[in-house]
C-alpha cells in the first residue's frame, strides 16, 4: 500500500508538464468549440508547427547533456 501512495506522490513530478497541457487543451477545447479547436486540420496544423521546435530541442538536450558545447541560442 505504501507503494501505491510513493507512487502518486511522484506523478505530478514525473508528469505534470504534460498534465499541464493536457489541461489547458481540454479548456481551450471547451472555449472554442464552435470555432472548430477540435479539428483534425487544426490539430494537424499545430503539430506541423511544433515539429521543427521540437527536434531542435531534443538535440539542444542531447548537446547539453553530453557535454559537448554551451548552447546559448
Amino acid at each position: 500500500m505504501q507503494q501505491g501512495a510513493k507512487a502518486r506522490r511522484k506523478l505530478p513530478e514525473e508528469f505534470g508538464i504534460f498534465l499541464g497541457f493536457v489541461i489547458i487543451y481540454i479548456i481551450f477545447a471547451l472555449l472554442c468549440r464552435k470555432e472548430g479547436f477540435l479539428s483534425m486540420e487544426n490539430t494537424l496544423n499545430i503539430a506541423r508547427q511544433i515539429s521543427m521546435i521540437t527536434i531542435i530541442a531534443i538535440g539542444m538536450t542531447f548537446v547539453i547533456l553530453s557535454g559537448g558545447i554551451d548552447l546559448s541560442v
